[in-house]
């Protein structure tokens, strides 16, 4: 009789993990090449079509390009941005404000215009010692290029209220 039990239990419970939903990401295709799309950056700009196929267990995602598409490896972003030789491994990377767990086999839309921010920890006081030489990568992948910004007299605020009052007079 135990044994009985025993396996309704494992029945049951194997039924109840069978039919439970997945939340597993669906397959990229970028140009009929299978794609990691967490490491790739795509302009969406470059984007011609985006078809999504539900046949398959997890999905299918597929994306072609207006033209081929010229993907730059991370580490050549950041060597014609920063000098990287003295990051050593000590470098948080943030691509677009979130963190990459992962640097490997990350490729970047050349035709983004690509803006990378360095900060370091140095002069942060309320953090331990070992996290000092700490750096933080901010990479951001914009479709248009920023427009210069010249603040003569403080902040955008006090600038946008110079304007302003300039043109009121």
């Amino acid at each position: 009789m135990n044994k009985i039990i025993l396996v309704s239990i494992i029945l049951v419970f194997n039924c109840f993990s069978l039919f439970a939903q997945q939340k597993n990401n669906p397959t990229y295709y970028l140009d009929s090449v299978k794609v990691d799309i967490n490491k790739h950056f795509i302009n969406p700009q470059n984007i011609e079509t985006l078809l999504v196929k539900k046949e398959t267990v997890n999905g299918e995602v597929y994306i072609k390009s207006k033209s081929k598409l010229e993907l730059l490896h991370l580490y050549d972003v950041l060597k014609k941005h920063i000098d990287i030789s003295g990051l050593n491994n000590n470098f948080v990377l943030k691509i677009n404000n979130k963190f990459i767990t992962d640097t490997v086999d990350i490729k970047i839309d050349r035709t983004f215009f690509i803006y990378v921010q360095t900060d370091n920890l140095i002069d942060v006081n309320y953090i331990d010692q070992k996290f000092k030489n700490l750096i933080i990568i901010n990479i951001d992948l914009e479709g248009n290029e920023r427009k210069s910004q010249v603040y003569l007299r403080g902040n955008q605020e006090t600038e946008l209220q110079n304007r302003k009052e300039q043109l009121e007079e």
